[in-house]
This record gives structure tokens, sequence and C-alpha cells, in this order.
């Protein structure tokens, strides 16, 4: 690994780790705790009704976060809608919602 230190690769991957798993139990303590959410819920909630649109921007998700009283820096969104948009179009879809909030595990 050439540039980079073994022990610093090593303990990237362990964070990187740590994070996943813990967004895991996150979303799964969503569909647990909180019964009455699902992806339509979420996808609403990014996309009122008067907007109502097939992609959610960037516009969208602040919006939705800041209705919730999160405040999200146009970085931090940009981020997000980057993580999740499935077909890099700069927007989210449905299904990328889903994969926002939904856990992987099929059974919950």
């Amino acid at each position: 690994m050439k540039g980079f230190g073994e022990d610093f690769f090593i303990k990237l991957l362990k964070t990187q780790y740590g994070l996943e798993c813990e967004l895991e139990r996150m979303k799964e303590q969503l569909v647990i705790n909180c019964p009455d959410f699902n992806s339509v819920v979420g996808f609403r909630l990014f996309n009122p009704p008067k907007d109502r649109t097939k992609n959610l921007t960037i516009a969208n998700v602040k919006h939705a976060y800041s209705s919730l009283g999160v405040n999200l820096t146009d970085a931090n969104a940009k981020l997000l809608v980057k993580r999740y948009d499935s077909d890099r179009d700069g927007g989210l879809t449905y299904n990328d919602i889903c994969d926002l909030f939904n856990p992987r595990d099929p059974s919950l």
C-alpha cells in the first residue's frame, strides 16, 4: 500500500464498518419503534404535494430535514443525495428513499 500507512488503512476500514453497522441498526430501530412509518411516508416527507415530482432534489432533502428541525448544510445534503442516488442523475427516486430508510433485513 504505497503512500498509505497500513495501520491507517485498517483503522479506516474498521471505522467504516462500524458506521455501516450503526446505520443498519438505526434503520432497524426506525422500523421497530415507528410502526406507522414506511417508505411511502418517507417519500412524501421529502416530496411535498405542491412540489410533487418523480425525483427529489437537494432542495427537497434540505427542506424535509429542516421541517424536522435538522438543518443540513448544502454539502451534507449533496452527500446524502450522492450516496443514495442509484442512477446518478442528481435526484432521489422512491426506490432510493427506500434504500435510505429500509434495513437490509427483509423480515423487518
